[in-house]
């Protein structure tokens, strides 16, 4: 017993004077595993729907079910977003998708369990659901680029108890897992079907980005702090937590921080005279990961190996290869990309031709959609969204007047003009903490979302470009921005996990995004906020 507790206590105090490793998480360029010929900007998106039904596999036997495939339509086109690309009806390339569509598949699982006597095997009747979809990429003669088939397959439920015991017979089994089956066939219907299939397109996004974009992507490279460092005068910690802090946003900053990270950890190396000691030789080995992962973000890989190398000398975490690992992988990629033209590659050329009555078509359905979806009604249903449908309205209705969405509202109409200062007061009073209620009730009487909804389902594209002098390009951009929004407030509406903080930050960047693409601009006539004109 006596050895055991001085065995922890060794164990104990060798831990605590470990060097504790922080994340400090940089921005690197993402080189496309496939690259796609320069001049490619534009991709088109066909999709081959599954008209079939769900196929039901019992026991390995296959049967059809009473279960249609879900339209993988709106999902390709909300969820598949190729960075550096544009879609367009001139198209470069084609990325077509043919859903093969969901199997749910009910199976029989058996396993020994159980010791002497009472050991023997029970079974588990399994509900599985399977998606496929396969992804070609080609040019427009038909030449196929990639083509791949992304496949998800998921436990959605099981029946492995009986009577309150474990289930003996395989029959039984089977028999338990058709009724729970059975019994749940409204959300197969509905929302399993239409999750796994949004999943899989996740992946193929994801997949699609990876290969075929380039863009600035977060890595982690380990630091370290050092314990007591005070004790042996170094000064290592706060230079540390600086280099977190500023996590690389701005390049000039960044980049003097570090070099000015290495002068500090360089000189602090001088000051280990004995690199045998147990604890000058820990410190020693900190501020060598410490140089090799500055020297990483710096992009002077071989400085970054050389130093990751050092530590191997020493006689401590040797199996602690990480930064070492990183650096000659990343040498390995930026070497094989050395020709490779970041700023082209991520520069968006306006397509030929742009479909204004597509993007009027979206436009109408997202900014509805927004309106719809954050109505106070839908959002306190939920208990835990009770507090926060006042929220979403003043956050929609911020958003909407940044947006100025153009439609038939001018200066010179007197009418409009009283219209608009009315909509601002309404919105001021709704925005008031002490008045919000009754405030609210007056803005939705006179105001209601079917009003609104009318009014904004009939944007006038013509008029938007003609009176603002957007180009086609810029229109879409526009409207894409917009798209993201809709999908954003979606992701509260339904209970996805975002979290609060990063609905207002994306609402944030959405401001600045508009702001920078769309109204920069020094246009022939000022653009101001009429949504209920």
């Amino acid at each position: 017993m006596c050895k055991l507790i001085l065995l922890l206590l060794i164990s104990t105090n060798l831990h605590a004077q470990n060097a504790k490793n922080k994340g400090w998480y940089i921005q690197e360029i993402h080189y496309p595993e496939n690259k796609l010929p320069k001049e490619y900007k534009n991709y088109q998106i066909n999709i081959n729907p599954n008209n079939d039904n769900v196929r039901l596999i019992i026991n390995k036997e296959q049967k059809s079910s009473t279960f249609k495939n879900p339209n993988i339509s709106n999902s390709v086109h909300n969820l598949i977003n190729l960075i550096g690309f544009y879609k367009s009806e001139n198209p470069d390339f084609i990325l077509e998708f043919t859903d093969l569509g969901i199997k749910h598949i009910l199976s029989v699982k058996e396993k020994t369990q159980g010791y002497g006597e009472n050991r023997g095997k029970v079974y588990t009747g399994v509900a599985e659901i399977m998606s496929s979809i396969k992804l070609v990429v080609k040019d427009i003669e038909g030449t196929v680029l990639f083509e791949k088939v992304f496949t998800q397959k998921y436990e959605s439920e099981n029946a492995g108890v009986y009577n309150n015991t474990a289930i003996k017979s395989k029959e039984t089994a089977l028999s338990q897992i058709k009724k729970q089956y059975n019994a749940n066939a409204i959300e197969y219907r509905s929302i399993k079907n239409i999750n796994i299939a949004k999943d899989v397109i996740r992946e193929i996004s994801k997949s699609l980005k990876s290969m075929f974009s380039s863009y600035y992507e977060s890595k982690r490279v380990n630091l370290f702090l050092i314990k007591k460092e005070e004790k042996f005068g170094i000064n290592n910690n706060k230079q540390i937590e600086k280099l977190i802090a500023n996590k690389g946003k701005q390049l000039k900053d960044f980049k003097n921080l570090a070099e000015e990270s290495l002068i500090l950890f360089k000189n602090e190396l001088k000051k280990i005279n004995n690199k045998t000691d147990k604890k000058q030789k820990k410190i020693y080995w900190s501020l060598l990961s410490n140089i090799s992962g500055v020297y990483y973000a710096l992009g002077n890989y071989e400085k970054a190996i050389e130093y990751a190398k050092k530590r191997e000398n020493i006689n401590y975490h040797k199996k602690w290869r990480y930064n070492l690992e990183i650096s000659q992988k990343r040498k390995e990629i930026v070497e094989k990309n050395k020709d490779f033209d970041f700023v082209q590659a991520t520069k968006i050329k306006a397509p030929k031709t742009v479909n204004i009555q597509r993007i009027g078509h979206y436009r109408n359905h997202i900014v509805s959609a927004v309106l719809e979806i954050n109505t106070l009604n839908k959002l306190t249903e939920n208990v835990q969204l009770r507090d926060r449908g006042l929220y979403y309205e003043n956050q929609l209705f911020s958003t909407l007047i940044v947006l100025r969405i153009p439609n038939h509202y001018k200066k010179s109409n007197k009418e409009s003009a009283n219209y608009l200062k009315e909509y601002q007061r309404m919105i001021k009073k709704l925005r008031s903490s002490n008045t919000h209620e009754k405030a609210r009730e007056l803005f939705f009487e006179k105001y209601s979302y079917k009003t609104i909804n009318e009014t904004i389902k009939k944007p006038n594209i013509d008029f938007m470009i003609k009176t603002y002098n957007f180009t086609d390009y810029e229109t879409a951009v526009f409207t894409g921005i917009l798209e993201k929004y809709y999908m954003i407030i979606q992701a509260y509406a339904y209970g996805e996990e975002v979290k609060i903080k990063d609905y207002e930050r994306k609402n944030k960047l959405l401001k600045e995004s508009i702001n920078k693409l769309i109204l920069s601009r020094n246009f022939t006539k000022p653009i101001e906020t009429e949504i209920l004109l």
